[in-house]
């Protein structure tokens, strides 16, 4: 017949094994924020490289200059890229789209042409 251990022993047991939970936790959620800052990293350059090769761009300069002025742009037409619970689409992407297509941009002093 085997003895029941008594309560330390299976109180001390059952802290290991929650600590050892709490370690495995740990690596868990470290190995998902890893695999998301890839991802956010792979869709950043996806992005840029895009955007540079789409409006010809060769500095950060005119990348920033570009994106505020889209931002303004697309605001000041009722458009919104992105929707929250806050913010509606009211035109369609495809609209959108075919706005951006036609933007030229010349310069970091200049301004865009549609």
């Amino acid at each position: 017949m085997s003895k029941r251990k008594p309560p330390d022993e299976r109180l001390a047991k059952i802290e290991k094994q929650i600590s050892q939970l709490k370690a495995r936790e740990q690596r868990i959620k470290a190995e998902l924020n890893q695999q998301e800052r890839k991802a956010r990293t792979r869709r950043l350059i996806q992005i840029g490289a895009i955007f540079e090769t789409g409006f010809e761009i060769s500095s950060t300069a005119e990348a920033e200059y570009l994106a505020r002025e889209l931002r303004c742009a697309t605001r000041l037409n009722g458009c919104w890229l992105k929707t929250n619970k806050n913010q509606t689409a009211v035109r369609s992407i495809d609209s959108v789209q075919s706005d951006f297509s036609m933007l030229r941009f010349h310069g970091v002093n200049d301004h865009f042409i549609l």
